[in-house]
């Protein structure tokens, strides 16, 4: 099944779920769009991902992915890693924030639901990962102003690695992670 993962379908969220939880992070890639300037050097706390954020694990591969289905927007999983062109693949430094995190078992994962359009239901908005270590890394539709401030775009993601920064994000007031 396609477009982006709902509340209401239990067998692709305990998937998702199941590819995550346990396995060894091993190595990070953003799909980006080199031409956009995406696939420069990201330093800091809040990362922009422009395409997909594929999870190397000692389990496997999950690729999250913004999707759109009309006004449904969310995010999706795959265990099929793309194929990028050129430069549009950029292998993540651990320096990058994920540092001390490479190595390290995902041990939990939440999921945060919310409605993209009146009449639409519950879909994927974000995933937490809760490392062996306790270090948690929250990935969000999104994307970062001139501030480097997140807020709500559905076409790319967020990378944050300090859960407070949620409180930089007005879109997500009321998003919890179950």
């Amino acid at each position: 099944m396609s477009g982006p993962i709902l509340r209401s379908d239990p067998a692709r969220v305990e998937a998702l779920r199941a590819g995550l939880v346990g396995g060894r992070l091993d190595a990070v890639v953003y799909g980006q769009t080199a031409y956009g300037g995406y696939a420069d050097i990201q330093y800091g706390d809040r990362q922009l991902v422009d395409l997909d954020l594929v999870l190397r694990l000692s389990t496997g591969v999950v690729v999250i992915t913004p999707e759109q289905d009309g006004t449904l927007q969310g995010l999706t999983a795959s265990a099929i890693e793309p194929a990028y062109d050129g430069e549009d693949a950029l292998a993540v430094p651990a320096d990058w924030g994920w540092e001390g995190l490479i190595g390290q078992a995902i041990g939990q994962v939440g999921f945060g639901w919310y409605v993209s359009w009146a009449g639409q239901p519950q879909s994927l908005w974000g995933i937490r990962l809760t490392f062996g270590s306790g270090r948690t890394v929250l990935i969000v539709l999104g994307e970062l102003d001139d501030q480097q401030n997140p807020v709500y775009h559905p076409d790319s993601l967020i990378v944050l690695f300090h859960e407070g920064d949620l409180a930089r994000y007005p879109e997500a007031d009321g998003i919890g992670f179950e």
